[in-house]
């Protein structure tokens, strides 16, 4: 299983602005905060339900490669992995 988490910018915002004189009092109706979080999980190993990359899907009216042949086009999730990582 492969995870990959990525995290962002946070955003804090409240009603009403702080005022720019700083003895003036400053008491917000409402705050909010928004942090950004972006997640992926995939399973390695298992088969792709569409077609890999660099391969086409078999157009309408061709015949289907045969499972060996299609079997030896696939490649595996070691190869997958090198191609992420560059080596």
């Amino acid at each position: 299983m492969l995870r990959a988490i990525a995290y962002g910018s946070e955003y804090n915002v409240a009603h009403p602005p702080r005022p720019t004189d700083v003895k003036v009092p400053w008491e917000p109706v409402w705050a909010a905060k928004v942090r950004v979080k972006s997640v992926a999980t995939t399973l390695l190993g298992l088969p792709a339900m569409e077609a890999p990359m660099g391969q086409e899907a078999v157009p309408a009216g061709e015949p289907a490669p045969r499972p060996a042949e299609e079997k030896a086009k696939k490649p595996s999730a070691l190869d997958i992995l090198r191609g992420v990582i560059g080596k």
